[in-house]
């Protein structure tokens, strides 16, 4: 059985619809980041690094969203969660890596301007800026998200896309049409 500890409205979605997308059993364990859950001495013996997500795997802990959804895509092949050939399946890596490491940050700081700095003015122009940097850093992405979107392909990064709220059943921003 797999545990997701995870976080509702937060990045780890992507890992939770991923696990979702593989039909396979798993309990669900809500780590409330608000309440600082993830911070708690119980939740620290799971993930020392106090984020979440984290999948438990037989009695194996894995973190961070990128090899969540890697494992789940080569552990259920047959649900064709990423592409098969090896330079597209590095391609469709290096695209959830982008997204961890460039397009998320950017976003954390346009909704959660107060997590980087300090009065109101300062996070008004934080938030701004990573308004800004968060749709220019999605710019590179938009012909290879859009022919992915349009082919209903490899749904993992459809599920990284929903966890910034790019995408959901009601729209998919111009963007990334």
């Amino acid at each position: 059985m797999q545990t997701l500890y995870f976080s509702p409205g937060a990045c780890s979605l992507a890992s939770h619809i991923g696990l979702e997308e593989t039909g396979a059993p798993y309990e669900v364990k809500p780590t409330l980041l608000a309440k600082g859950e993830q911070k708690t001495e119980a939740y620290l013996k799971i993930n020392p690094r106090g984020k979440v997500p984290a999948l438990s795997v037989d009695g194996k802990i894995l973190v961070e969203n990128t090899a969540i959804l890697t494992y789940l895509a080569r552990r259920f092949s047959e649900k064709r969660l990423i592409p098969t050939d090896p330079a597209e399946e590095a391609r469709c890596i290096g695209t959830m890596c982008w997204f961890s490491s460039v397009v998320h940050p950017s976003y954390q700081r346009s909704h959660r301007p107060e997590r980087f700095a300090e009065g109101e003015a300062a996070q008004a122009t934080v938030k701004e800026t990573g308004r800004k940097s968060f749709w220019a850093n999605c710019q590179p992405l938009k012909p290879g998200l859009a022919r992915l979107c349009r082919a209903n392909r490899h749904r993992i990064v459809g599920a990284i896309l929903s966890s910034l709220g790019l995408i959901s059943e009601k729209k998919i921003p111009i963007i990334f049409i």
